[in-house]
């Protein structure tokens, strides 16, 4: 049987489509905030980095260095890590694949 988009459906089909939509809604609502607290989860792991020794792998290579600041301008926690030759590396936190401990 063909939905006529012209002609009302139902009260019982209505009620179960505006259930549908809120279900959808707050799944939306719901996903969201999972997002929002993932980002503060890594923002806290990324701060409490700081002036801890790290090895990093990224597209640049591998090294170990010193984490001395991070920046949040992307959106996204990106690490200062000084290196023995004191070149400074910006990397993602997921290219952290070691914490050493401090110094």
């Amino acid at each position: 049987m063909a939905i006529d988009a012209l002609k009302p459906v139902d009260n019982q089909q209505f009620v179960a489509q505006l259930a549908q939509f809120s279900a959808l809604e707050i799944n939306r609502q719901q996903s969201e905030k999972i997002d929002t607290l993932l980002q503060i989860n890594a923002s806290g792991q990324a701060i409490g980095l700081i002036g801890q020794q790290v090895e990093v792998r990224g597209a640049a290579g591998a090294g170990v260095g010193e984490v001395i600041a991070v920046s949040f301008a992307t959106g996204e926690a990106r690490l200062s890590v000084k290196t023995p030759s004191t070149t400074l590396v910006d990397v993602r936190l997921a290219d952290v694949q070691l914490v050493q401990g401090e110094n």
